[in-house]
């Protein structure tokens, strides 16, 4: 269940090798056979190399690492569309330290997206790979990379400390929002208190402390954190999570969950408010947004005509996803009259793991007359990723995206999930700004990461897909430089 890593796929197809220089572009195009793997081999040195081999009958393609000459270890994997006779664009490029590989479907496709992209130090030769189905290869070009992949100044991800981010863009500036690691009793702050090799990436804050920002201009360099919401008697004793901030008429309101608090275990959303993205938020209103349901979440959406719409979870067996309109007005919101709505339902591969039936944590944006809704699947502690559902309504019906999930984990990242929109200035570029496990054996600290996203046409004529360059491992230039 979930995105599981493949077991180890025989070495038993035919490699062509392909003699490349230290640094290199290699371009070919392939026919693919009706079963079977094929595609780019790197590094091959005997033993040990690298590949992306896609396959027909999975409909993926992979990221291997060939052990011993003998298996194939899966290392990631995206969904992929793949045609037995079509005819498509192989690319891998290596610069002496990262390696990219490309997969494209249109061959004619301006400024693609490689499908993966690592640090890797390459000492072999390169080779065309076609597994027992049989693979076509033509117009095969070798060449010096005579330039670096970016020249302006760039960042790796990590860009900060932190889970369940959320990024508000006011008068030029981005304010990060997440929770005060403060709790020795939290699994989730436990590195903080045991002598974990991970503490120095963060410190625990006051006490009282609930939530904190800091601010950039570039989401690359950020402010020192400072306190933005501080527990007062209303929430004593309570667990707070998912701070997520809307503007709106010169109020910033502030939701959030809370629970395990007043004898009971039920968590239901909370809003302060402020006159400043920095706070401090305070409760004008002390009732959560519903009262007689447990829920969690609480992620504001304005839509074109002004109205606004609170995305939430709530659990039947698992994780689902409702929709609430809400009415904000002088620091305090209100649910609608008309009561929420469940929206999406957990049901697809990726969406179901060992911990259980997950989708959370939806986000909305826009793009030519749809409504695109961005949520996590499946849970945190596990190979948590991001998909998308498109819809023509804000109520749904929505349908899945083909490629999901958009954002997955691989061997040098985990838990890539509650994802957010982080738009430039005019709302012409956008990156997903998500949260990662601290490595891939360990969970916690989470770590806030940003990845370029963008809209690309469906080769088969439905909406347009929305796809990400992540999760990113390798430096990336500085957001909306050329914005």
């Amino acid at each position: 269940m979930g995105i599981q890593w493949m077991q180890a796929i025989p070495h038993e197809g035919v490699a062509r090798t392909v003699p490349a220089p230290e640094a290199f572009s290699l371009s070919v195009r392939m026919r693919p056979g009706q079963t079977g793997w094929a595609g780019l081999c790197f590094g091959l040195d005997g033993k040990t190399g690298w590949a992306m081999l896609v396959s027909p009958e999975k409909q993926e393609a992979h990221f291997l690492e060939l052990k011993n000459n003998a298996v194939w270890l899966d290392r990631g994997m995206r969904r992929q569309s793949v045609v037995p006779g079509r005819e498509y664009a192989l690319r891998g490029e290596y610069d002496g330290s990262v390696l990219r590989v490309y997969f494209l479907a249109d061959p004619q496709q301006k400024d693609p997206w490689p499908l993966f992209e690592f640090p890797l130090k390459l000492n072999g030769q390169a080779a065309l790979y076609a597994g027992r189905g049989g693979a076509e290869f033509s117009e095969l070009c070798v060449s010096p990379l005579e330039k670096p992949f970016y020249t302006g100044e760039t960042f790796t991800n990590p860009v900060m400390v932190g889970a369940d981010p959320d990024i508000l863009l006011h008068e030029g500036r981005y304010y990060l929002y997440n929770r005060v690691p403060n709790d020795p009793s939290s699994s989730e702050d436990a590195y903080l208190y045991n002598g974990s090799e991970h503490a120095k990436l963060d410190r625990a804050g006051d006490s009282r402390a609930i939530f904190r920002v800091t601010s950039s201009t570039d989401l690359v360099h950020w402010s020192p954190y400072k306190t933005v919401f501080s527990r007062d008697s209303v929430l004593e004793g309570a667990f707070c999570m998912s701070p997520n901030v809307t503007e709106k008429d010169g109020w910033f309101y502030l939701f959030f969950a809370g629970g395990r608090f007043r004898g009971e275990e039920n968590f239901h959303i909370y809003c302060a408010s402020s006159r400043s993205p920095e706070g401090p938020f305070t409760l004008k209103s002390t009732a959560p947004l519903h009262t007689d349901i447990e829920e969690i979440g609480g992620m504001p959406f304005r839509d074109d005509d002004g109205e606004t719409y609170l995305s939430l979870v709530r659990f039947d067996r698992g994780n689902h996803i409702w929709l609430q309109k809400v009415h904000l007005s002088d620091g305090v919101a209100a649910a609608d009259e008309a009561p929420a709505r469940l929206i999406l339902r957990p049901e697809a591969d990726y969406e179901v793991d060992e911990y259980g039936r997950i989708v959370e944590g939806a986000v909305f944006i826009r793009h030519k007359g749809l409504y695109y809704m961005i949520y996590a699947d499946g849970h945190y502690l596990g190979h948590y990723g991001e998909s998308c559902a498109v819809a023509e309504n804000i109520w749904g019906p929505y349908v899945r995206q083909k490629n999901n999930p958009i954002l997955h984990h691989h061997f040098m990242a985990d838990g890539t999930g509650d994802g957010i929109v982080i738009y430039n200035r005019d709302r012409s570029e956008m990156y997903l700004g998500y949260h990662r496990h601290v490595s891939p054996t360990d969970v916690e600290p989470r770590m806030t990461c940003i990845d370029r996203m963008r809209f690309v046409p469906d080769p088969d004529g439905g909406p347009d897909l929305l796809t990400v360059y992540g999760p990113t491992v390798t430096p990336q230039p500085i957001p909306f430089s050329k914005s």
